[in-house]
């Protein structure tokens, strides 16, 4: 079973790229399990760690909005560090602070990554691998997640895909570069696809 989290709006934008991606596909695919998650620090991990615990998928992606990237950027790696350069949605911004006490200081996605993205470009959507999840709530819960299915023996694949702005979002953006709805859940479906074996 396929587990696909996603983001609510957060910051100054009304809406979550990956929030409205997962909501159209939702509607026509039944065979993938879809969570929206609270765009806070540890709270986002915390109700993934619990939903992982529960249903026990074979494979776990988490999607983030990556406002000023053009294409969609599968991460290969988490790192143990928060430096919040806006506040989350509970008034949060810590800076310059470890994940996990003690934990390593990075993971790697156990997703295909690069295949990921030759499937994409195959597929005439931009991809690009990202070395950087950033510092915030995105990076947070990749690495909470990696660290909880690790130190608790899972085996389960797992890792982070970044989706640009949506072309509706980036309207008053001057230059601010975006990747329409048709072609984001075009993408998000072909990386179902890619992780149930059918590609």
């Amino acid at each position: 079973m396929l587990l696909i989290s996603y983001f609510e709006p957060f910051g100054r934008d009304p809406l979550n790229s990956t929030e409205v991606i997962c909501e159209e596909i939702k509607r026509v695919r039944r065979d993938v399990q879809f969570v929206k998650l609270p765009t806070v620090f540890y709270e986002s991990g915390t109700v993934l760690t619990s939903l992982i615990k529960e249903v026990n998928p074979d494979t776990v992606i988490m999607l983030g909005q990556a406002g000023g990237r053009a294409a969609i950027t599968p991460e290969m790696v988490a790192l143990n560090w928060i430096d919040a350069r806006i506040k989350d949605n509970r008034g949060q911004k810590p800076i310059d602070k470890k994940i996990v006490e003690g934990g390593p200081a990075a993971y790697f996605s156990t997703l295909p990554v690069r295949k990921i993205v030759e499937a994409l470009t195959k597929g005439g959507i931009p991809a690009r691998v990202s070395y950087s999840a950033g510092t915030f709530v995105c990076n947070a819960l990749f690495y909470q997640v990696m660290h909880f299915i690790i130190e608790n023996r899972y085996q389960i694949k797992a890792g982070f895909v970044h989706f640009p702005y949506l072309s509706g979002q980036v309207l008053y953006r001057e230059e601010a570069p975006s990747l329409d709805l048709a072609k984001s859940i075009e993408g998000l479906n072909l990386i179902i696809e890619l992780m149930e074996g059918s590609l």
